[in-house]
């Protein structure tokens, strides 16, 4: 949805991300190579793949950032964007969400406390429908 928010920016609304890997994780081989086995599966998976070579996954998931895209170097977008994860995550770090933030308009970056996994979704969602009432509804 963050990608979209630069593509469309004229059909998009508001964009909120929760955990998403913009730039860091992607562009870092050492993070791809301390992942657990199960996500990184999931990041092959995603790109079509059945066996993982980790060194190939990770110069192939370089280039998934939308740093390295361009988004995040230039342009603005016009859509307001909401960039959450919670704390000490390694695939979206505060520094990623405050990029992104940066190069929107609206912009805001938040970093949800660790006090529990259930705890911490129900706080970023909470977090998420507030902003999103702000920004729909002005």
């Amino acid at each position: 949805m963050a990608r979209l928010s630069f593509l469309e920016p004229e059909k998009i609304k508001a964009c909120v991300t929760l955990g998403a890997p913009i730039h860091h994780c992607l562009a870092t081989p050492q993070i791809i190579q301390s992942m657990p086995k199960m996500y990184i599966d999931m990041l092959a998976s995603r790109l079509g793949k059945d066996a993982v070579d980790i060194n190939s996954l990770a110069g192939q998931l370089m280039a998934w950032s939308l740093k390295i895209q361009g988004f995040l170097s230039s342009r603005r977008t016009k859509v307001p964007i909401l960039a959450m994860s919670m704390e000490g995550d390694i695939v979206s770090p505060l520094s990623d969400n405050r990029l992104l933030a940066m190069f929107s308009q609206y912009g805001k970056a938040r970093e949800i406390p660790a006090k529990g996994i259930a705890k911490g979704y129900a706080q970023s969602l909470e977090m998420a429908i507030k902003w999103l009432e702000d920004e729909l509804l002005k």
